[in-house]
């Protein structure tokens, strides 16, 4: 089974964000925070251009965290308010000095599979930059969800809808005209792509498939492999890296029919 599901045909780019997408998306960003009275001067490509504020700094900050942890969106638009612990001793003496929490994210798929990951520094800003927000907006309030429904939500008991977040994305792909290497448009409103990108860049620097189990939430390492070199450049350099020696120390070369053959 595990053979089957390695060997398949080369996932679909569209489904995986790159560099130059993430580029933009990051630079992009502050344009969700601002007030709509505002505007922000974003780099594009070799120019400038103005983009109206969204007056939305929560889509801005759930973005973020889906592009640095990989949870489902459904994941993000539940989580808790209350969803960092403190890491265990055996984690922050692994981190060599870093700064290391548990996060718990509201695990909507799979009822028996985790919901924890450790996370670094940076998610915890995030979080941490969300909770101050929503201390100033709801003060003295006991708030259940880290992200609260913008709208007809006075006591923020509502959490941000699925359906309103991919709405929003979808806005602001409108406006922020995202472009992947090759030109061709990122819709943000698809949000899984970005669960697709962390889980395949966890695959391409070697992580173990019971590690990338266990981060993906996945119930089994079947579910996981689906990441293990399976975008086409990838599995390229990862054959090239295999290269044997023989006897004399010179390479063991392959034919493009040997190549084929392997696949």
């Amino acid at each position: 089974e595990f053979r089957r599901v390695l060997f398949r045909s080369a996932v679909d780019e569209t489904h995986y964000v790159d560099d130059h997408a993430l580029t933009q998306i990051t630079t992009c960003l502050p344009v969700l925070g601002e007030p709509r009275s505002q505007t922000v001067t974003v780099q594009c490509g070799t120019g400038q251009r103005l983009l109206v504020g969204q007056d939305d700094p929560q889509l801005m900050r759930m973005l973020l965290l889906q592009i640095l942890t990989g949870r489902r969106a459904s994941e993000i638009c539940l989580c808790a308010f209350d969803c960092l612990s403190p890491a265990t001793d055996r984690a922050i003496e692994a981190a060599e000095g870093e700064q290391v929490a548990r996060f718990h994210y509201a695990q909507s798929k799979i009822d028996s599979a985790p919901d924890t990951i450790l996370v670094d520094a940076e998610v915890v800003a995030v979080i941490e930059e969300q909770r101050q927000w929503l201390s100033d907006r709801f003060p003295g309030q006991e708030l259940r969800y880290l992200f609260p429904q913008r709208s007809a939500n006075a006591h923020g008991a509502k959490p941000y809808g699925n359906s309103n977040y991919s709405r929003a994305l979808g806005e602001f792909s409108e406006l922020a005209k995202i472009t992947d290497a090759a030109g061709r448009p990122v819709k943000l409103s698809h949000t899984h792509r970005f669960r697709h990108t962390k889980l395949t860049k966890l695959a391409e620097l070697g992580l173990p498939v019971h590690v990338l189990q266990r981060y993906a939430g996945h119930l089994n390492p079947t579910m996981s492999m689906h990441y293990v070199a399976r975008r086409e450049e990838h599995a390229e350099q990862a054959f090239l890296a295999t290269r044997k020696f023989k006897a004399d120390g010179t390479h063991v070369t392959f034919s493009q029919e040997d190549h084929d053959s392997m696949h």
